[in-house]
């Protein structure tokens, strides 16, 4: 929403997709931009392994806090194979 907002359909692309799912990434990227690489990653990372901490009842908050869909490895896995060299990966909390 803030990427329209904001005029940036053309600087910004915002994925929907199973990060494990690097291949379907990929082709989306590629499909968009007609490249096969990224300058900048933006992620929220899951922070708290799977299972620990307070496990809140809100099934997508869990999901969001936790190691539940993927790892924060996975993420450094997909971000490197996807970025460009020297390009940067931001992953905020």
């Amino acid at each position: 929403k803030n990427v329209k907002l904001n005029n940036l359909e053309n600087e910004i692309i915002c994925l929907k997709e199973n990060i494990l799912n690097i291949s379907s990434i990929r082709s989306k990227i590629e499909e968009i931009t007609k490249k096969n690489t990224v300058n900048v990653i933006t992620v929220n990372p899951p922070y708290k392994p799977k299972g620990s901490g307070v496990i809140n009842e809100n099934k997508i908050k869990y999901i969001a806090r936790h190691e539940e869909m993927c790892s924060l490895e996975d993420i450094f896995k997909v971000s490197s194979n996807l970025l460009e060299s020297k390009r940067k990966a931001i992953f905020s909390t």
